[in-house]
């Protein structure tokens, strides 16, 4: 599987969000690595922990910056969070049960899931949220 490399295209203008975007990206990259290294299933569920974990502390800074700003769009952002993380969690539970899903299916959904979460509606929330900073 293939690295996620961090594009200046993903900014959403908010450093704070920047920085933790990364990290999530990051952390997914551990994950990749470790997958290609053939780590054993103990140390991807470690990885994809954190990356569930860091997920929603990163999405409850963004709730509170967005409800101090009063974003127009935050209870549909709010409810986008809720979704995404009960889909992982679903996916990586299948994963640590033995179920359908492989690593590589978990890899590529949670890939999916931060860049088009990012590219998506968090670029929404990039013209309301970074002037309210300046």
């Amino acid at each position: 599987m293939r690295r996620v490399e961090w594009k200046e295209s993903y900014s959403v203008g908010v450093p704070l969000f920047d920085e933790q975007h990364k990290y999530l990206v990051d952390l997914l990259n551990e994950m990749i690595e470790s997958s290609n290294s053939g780590s054993d299933r103990k140390e991807l569920f470690a990885i994809c922990n954190k990356i569930i974990g860091y997920a929603e502390e990163h999405f409850q800074s963004e709730e509170n910056m967005m409800n101090k700003c009063n974003y127009p769009k935050l209870k549909e952002h709010q409810q986008e969070h809720t979704k995404l993380i009960e889909d992982v969690f679903l996916m990586y539970q299948d994963f640590c049960t033995g179920g359908d899903t492989s690593v590589g299916d978990l890899v590529d959904f949670l890939k999916d899931w931060l860049l088009d979460h990012i590219l998506g509606s968090d670029m929404e929330y990039k013209a309301f949220l970074s002037p309210a900073l300046v």
